[in-house]
C-alpha cells in the first residue's frame, strides 16, 4: 500500500508546492521531515504537508518564523528646544522591523560634527548616549548632556534577543547657539611696568568651560585699599594688555571675559578671575 506526501508552504496566502530539486537547502527525509537549513528572512512562511493513501488523508501545518537582529529604525529626527535653562535636543524615531522578536530597548548615539561634517578621528566618533532606553515608552529621548556651541548628529539601534541590531542613518544636524563662558581666564598676573603703567597677561580658560569663540575680554581694576571707589573698565581682544594708571598707587586689577552671542550685538561675560594684588608703582 502506497501512500503520497505533499509539502506546501503559504505566502501571503498563496500556496505553492515545494520543489526540493530547486535547492540544496530543503530536503524532504525518509520519515517524511521537512527539512531546511541555512534558514534565512525568505523562508518565513506557513508550511503544510499532507499525507495521502488508501488508510486514509492526514495534513499537518506549521508556521516558521525566522529570528534574526533588528532592522534599524528610520525617521530619525533631532529637535532643540528653545529654552535658556538648559541644553536639550529632542531625538525621536520610527521603529524598524523586530527581526520576529520582540524589541527590548533601544540604543541612542550622539557625534559632534564641524561645519564641513563630522570631526575626522582615527577612532569612532560616535558617542553613546543613552543605552537603556525602554521599547515600551515613547519613541523620542530628551538629550542633555551637550556642549555649548557644538553641532550634534544622532542615530538610534535596536536590541532583542538575538542582539543589537544596525543603527539608523545619521539624523540632522542641530547646532547648540554659544553661551557665556562658565570658566575664568587662567594663570592671570600683572607687574608694574612704570609709575603710570600696570601690564597684565593671562590665558583664556580651559577649553571645555568657553562655551564657544572667546572674542574680547573685560579688565577692571581700581586702587589698592579703596574699596568704596568705582571699578575701571578696559575691553581688549588680547591675552596681554597695558593699564595706565593716573597717579601712583597700589592697584587691584580683576578681568572678567567677554563672549559675544552670535547675531547678536550685546555681550555676556564670565564668572571673574580673582582680585590680583599688585606692587606699590
Amino acid at each position: 500500500m502506497d501512500s503520497i506526501l505533499i509539502c506546501f508552504f503559504f505566502v501571503l496566502l498563496t500556496p505553492r508546492e515545494i520543489d526540493t530539486r530547486s535547492s540544496k537547502r530543503i530536503s524532504i527525509q525518509d520519515d517524511g521531515t521537512l527539512e531546511i537549513t541555512a534558514v534565512r528572512a525568505s523562508d518565513v512562511a506557513d508550511y503544510t504537508c499532507s499525507v495521502f493513501s488508501p488508510g486514509g488523508n492526514e495534513t499537518r501545518s506549521a508556521r516558521l518564523s525566522v529570528i534574526e537582529l533588528p532592522y534599524a529604525p528610520v525617521n530619525v529626527k533631532a529637535v532643540r528646544l528653545d529654552t535658556r535653562s538648559q541644553r536639550a535636543v529632542n531625538v525621536s524615531w520610527t521603529p524598524g522591523f523586530d527581526g520576529n522578536s520582540p524589541v527590548i530597548k533601544f540604543i541612542v548615539q550622539k557625534r559632534e560634527v564641524g561645519d564641513l561634517g563630522p570631526i575626522a578621528d582615527p577612532l569612532p566618533t560616535w558617542v553613546t548616549a543613552l543605552s537603556n532606553v525602554s521599547a515600551e515608552g515613547p519613541r523620542w529621548v530628551l538629550l542633555t548632556a551637550l556642549k555649548a556651541a557644538a553641532a550634534y548628529q544622532f542615530r538610534v539601534s535596536a536590541v532583542n534577543s538575538v542582539g543589537e541590531g544596525s543603527a539608523s542613518k545619521p539624523s540632522n544636524t542641530v547646532a547648540l547657539p554659544q553661551e557665556p563662558p562658565s570658566g575664568p581666564p587662567l594663570g592671570f598676573v600683572g607687574s608694574a611696568r612704570s609709575q603710570s603703567e600696570i601690564i597684565t597677561q593671562w590665558q583664556p580658560p580651559q577649553e571645555e568651560l568657553r562655551n564657544g569663540q572667546i572674542l574680547g575680554y573685560v579688565i577692571r581694576y581700581r586702587l589698592y585699599g579703596y574699596d568704596t571707589s568705582p571699578w575701571t573698565y578696559q575691553n581688549i581682544t588680547n591675552e596681554g594688555s597695558t593699564i595706565h594708571v593716573s597717579r601712583a598707587a597700589r592697584s587691584t586689577v580683576n578681568p572678567s571675559m567677554t563672549n559675544f552671542r552670535a547675531a547678536q550685538s550685546t555681550s555676556s561675560r564670565g564668572p571673574l578671575y580673582r582680585q590680583s594684588k599688585h606692587d606699590q608703582l
